[in-house]
């Protein structure tokens, strides 16, 4: 009983970290629990254990998943409104008050690509917008979409698309 009682207390302490209760959690299952059935032998306990253990699994697995999908969402937000400024890694992390390399193992997790790729294509992406849409000249857009050398920027681009970027304005 005593082993009983200490897995639950682990399974219950578990369950509130992650802002849920064991009998929500558990369903029907808590009955055995209640009852002491779940305690009368190892092999029941044990049982009990792994079945509680796999719908805490479940239960918390959907809860990390949005807190993943927040944290993601965020992070292309602020990038998405200061493109223009410094959008580092360092900069991103400390706007979600996470360490830098668990941001990016967590933005690599949701969205399949890294946060430079997410970045580099976000100001591609806005690059060529800017491009075909307005008349401003290479170094405005360069310095608007975040590379503060125009000729950098230029390279960039060209690396990416095979022509400059007046090239691409002229062929759109």
């Amino acid at each position: 009983m005593e082993a009983g009682f200490l897995i639950t207390a682990s399974f219950t302490n578990i369950a509130h970290r992650n802002r849920l209760t064991l009998t929500n959690l558990m369903g029907n299952d808590i009955e055995g629990l209640q009852n002491g059935e779940a305690y009368s032998t190892i092999s029941k306990l044990r049982k009990w254990s792994l079945t509680v253990l796999g719908k805490l699994k479940e239960g918390t697995s959907n809860e990390i998943k949005d807190i993943r999908s927040e944290y993601v969402k965020k992070i292309q937000d602020f990038t998405d409104k200061n493109l223009h400024l410094d959008v580092s890694l360092r900069v991103l992390a400390d706007h979600v008050n996470l360490h830098p390399t668990h941001l990016s193992k967590i933005y690599k997790i949701e969205t399949g690509e890294g946060i430079s790729e997410y970045i580099s294509r976000l100001r591609m992406d806005r690059a060529c917008h800017k491009l075909i849409t307005t008349t401003k000249k290479i170094y405005e857009i360069s310095m608007e979409i975040g590379y503060m050398d125009p000729a950098y920027f230029i390279k960039v681009f060209k690396r990416q698309f095979g022509v400059t970027p007046q090239e691409y304005r002229d062929q759109h």
